[in-house]
């Protein structure tokens, strides 16, 4: 199985200085990301993903498609479902099932600094504030609309567990609310495996999310 980091920010939502991205909302975005574990051993894994975002029921999905080291294409549903505590990973032949970090916020934390700025060229550019953000095992540098806080892109650069990380997105089509809530519906046969703990890893510090 392959996980994506999803840059999420840690800080209560009454608390943020800055702003806050709207609480529930869908999209696309485009990803690239290349990793070194503690041998050296390389991968480099490039896709693209469909997001779908409700924090106001602490419930997250996402449809991957990734291609790692040029050569395997892995195609997956994930849905992390933060009330219940469990990241579910679903293929066309498998599911899995891990227990979650806690649900965190998805404001930009008071510790961040900020800029302003443009995304994109000419006339198709849109005003951006731009977040540099350093926590304890990595930084991240991330781009939202001025005016509404959505994402157009992220940076993550770091280690997460024994893996050096260097990540980026960029986000599109971007829209308030869920179309279909069925992206979340988990099948009943994936209650069946057996579920693993994740609280120690990339999967447990939030890292499908935003």
């Amino acid at each position: 199985m392959y996980f994506v980091l999803i840059a999420c920010f840690v800080v209560t939502a009454n608390a943020a200085n800055f702003c806050c991205q709207p609480d529930v909302w869908e999209g696309g975005l485009g990803l690239i990301m290349g990793t070194r574990g503690t041998n050296d051993a390389g991968s480099y894994l490039e896709g693209t993903m469909s997001i779908h975002v409700d924090a106001v029921n602490r419930i997250t999905a996402t449809n991957q498609s990734l291609t790692v080291n040029d050569r395997t294409t892995v195609m997956q549903r994930l849905v992390s479902d933060y009330k219940n505590n469990l990241l579910y990973t679903m293929t066309e032949t498998s599911c899995s099932k891990q227990t979650l970090g806690e649900w965190r916020s998805n404001c930009i934390p008071d510790n961040a600094t900020e800029s302003m700025g443009y995304f994109g060229l000419g006339g198709e550019s849109i005003q951006v504030k731009n977040y540099y953000i350093n926590y304890v095992d990595y930084q991240v540098f991330a781009s939202v609309t001025a005016d509404t806080c959505v994402p157009v892109s992220y940076d993550i650069v770091g280690r997460f567990g024994d893996n050096e990380v260097v990540q980026n997105m960029v986000f599109g089509d971007i829209k308030p609310g869920i179309a279909d809530r069925s992206v979340f519906q988990v099948p009943a046969q994936c209650d069946d495996p057996p579920t693993f703990s994740t609280a120690n890893s990339v999967i447990g510090r939030r890292s499908t999310l935003f």
